[in-house]
């Protein structure tokens, strides 16, 4: 007979085991707390906490400059984390996005903290965000061009095309944050420019895999007829 003793992050011996880890090693307390956060949202996300992230992904080195400390965990969440959150949430674009690292370090960084220094936008674009985090329209664009554009991506992809609902929603969703971002840059989001599509992605911080994903998406949606009329 096999005994099966649960060891979550959330409880037990192991709850608080990464907050005291990183104070034994005078490693920066604010990883332990956003940590927890994401826990918090994981929990309610995954009904449970049978899929939480484990300490030991982030019992590491992290120097003592706020860069350096944006930098190691950068490279723990994208090569650690995200294909994780990527597999969780397979077919739901929304859902991976809202647990990109920028997206994170924006809701539960530092910076929301003001324990260390801000963190460094400077590579985003010119760009207003909501509570979550989420990228929103700045009207730099004329309201009525604006506004057509936002209602074809409602509508995107078009009826006539041939793919399951997965990925129809899939489809929309990197449609409606590329003219958001468009919008907001006073560019046409229906022309091809692909300096300015590797700037869109670059924003997102996204992993390849993903990155290679929705640039299927736009592909398709530049190769379709988007002459607006006014």
């Amino acid at each position: 007979r096999f005994h099966f003793v649960p060891f979550f992050p959330d409880s037990g011996p192991m709850a608080g085991l990464l907050d005291r880890w990183l104070t034994r090693e005078g490693e920066p307390a604010w990883v332990g707390r956003l940590v927890d956060a994401i826990n918090n949202e994981l929990k309610q996300e995954l009904e449970g906490s049978h899929l939480l992230l484990g300490p030991s992904h982030f019992m590491k080195q992290y120097g003592s400059s706020p860069e350096e400390q944006r930098d190691r965990l950068r490279r723990i969440w994208e090569y650690n984390i995200e294909p994780f959150i990527e597999d969780q949430f397979f077919g739901d674009p929304d859902r991976i996005e809202h647990f990109r690292f920028n997206r994170v370090m924006r809701r539960h960084g530092p910076a929301a903290e003001s324990d260390v220094e801000a963190i460094d936008t400077s590579d985003d674009p010119e760009s207003t965000y909501d509570s979550a985090g989420d990228l929103q329209p700045s009207g730099d664009m004329p309201d009525e061009s604006a506004s057509l554009w936002l209602d074809r991506a409602r509508d995107w992809p078009p009826p006539e095309l041939s793919i399951s609902d997965s990925h129809r929603d899939g489809q929309r969703s990197v449609i409606r944050r590329w003219v958001k971002y468009c919008n907001e840059l006073a560019r046409n989001p229906g022309e091809r420019d692909e300096a300015l599509v590797d700037a869109f992605l670059a924003s997102l911080s996204i992993a390849d895999s993903s990155a290679k994903d929705y640039r299927s998406h736009l592909n398709s949606w530049f190769i379709h007829d988007h002459r607006v009329s006014r």
